[in-house]
């Protein structure tokens, strides 16, 4: 018993929660911009820098040999990066389109 709960794992697992905590800000930041249905260049923004933080910190753990911390924020780089895609996608479809179509051609009559 007294192995599962020494310091090397309880700070695994208290990363691990952090880390989950940081993955549904980015998670609620991604539907939100999809509730939204109108996704704006700050919230491409906030998450690409976002996105920036999490890959330095893998830099960081890698270099100082700390390998599950290492894991961990590989797996939500990875996640995370698919958020940014998707939302970067979202905003390119609504750049394409016309201003003023839901106006024009779908108004209420």
């Amino acid at each position: 018993m007294n192995k599962i709960f020494n310091h090397k794992n309880f700070k695994i697992l208290f990363y691990f929660i952090i880390q989950c905590t940081f993955f549904l800000s980015f998670y609620l930041s991604w539907q939100y911009g999809k509730i939204r249905k109108n996704v704006f260049l700050i919230d491409l923004a906030i998450n690409f820098f976002n996105l920036l933080a999490t890959a330095l910190l893998i830099i960081y753990h890698y270099h100082t040999g700390n390998m599950p911390s290492f894991i961990i924020k590989s797996i939500l780089f990875i996640l995370v990066l698919s958020f940014n895609i998707d939302l970067y996608f979202t905003y390119i479809k609504q750049k394409n389109k016309p201003i003023y179509f839901d106006k024009i051609f779908y108004h209420e009559l």
